[in-house]
């Protein structure tokens, strides 16, 4: 059984570890597939969602936080940063990551995923900081905090997601 090294400084020595292949840029509008996973994979491994999906997801959030801060009142408006953060994070999942499901906070925006025999989630509350739990069947627990510009622990979990969802055969 192969291991996930957490300790490299290295984020594409995390990626080839966990057979995700080179980093790739991606744009704001729209996401990027790595060129090597159609080589490597499936296109039954393969997920697409859109960004304007999220973004159309994240301002249908935003009205909802105002619609119920004007009728309730005592109500915790989500930062504008957070709304930011949570598009800069969707942008950096692998196309083997589905789209999670987008909801509200207190202050903040939540992200879900629930793979097989587990659940996944992320939280960004506009401080710059992610904080994350997976849980995956009983068995394993991996939860932290750190910047959202965390070059080595979050790039490592977000590389163990794509494993989460592979399809078994």
């Amino acid at each position: 059984m192969s291991q996930l090294n957490l300790q490299t400084g290295n984020p594409q020595g995390i990626r080839d570890q966990v057979g995700l292949g080179p980093i790739t840029s991606t744009s704001p509008s729209k996401k990027v597939v790595d060129e090597d996973v159609f080589a490597r994979s499936s296109v039954d491994d393969l997920y697409f969602f859109s960004m304007d999906k999220a973004e159309q997801e994240l301002e249908e959030i935003r009205e909802e936080v105002a619609e119920t801060g004007a009728s309730v009142g005592d109500v915790e408006f989500v930062p504008e940063a957070a709304y930011n953060e949570t598009l800069s994070l969707l942008n950096r999942l692998h196309s083997r990551v589905p789209m999670p499901n987008i909801m509200s906070l207190e202050g903040g925006i939540g992200l879900e995923w629930r793979p097989e025999g587990g659940i996944v989630t992320v939280s960004l509350y506009g401080d710059n900081h992610v904080t994350f739990v997976a849980i995956l069947a009983d068995e394993h627990e991996i939860a932290g905090t750190c910047p959202l510009s965390d070059p080595v622990f979050l790039s490592s979990f977000l590389a163990t997601l794509p494993l989460l969802f592979r399809r078994k055969a």
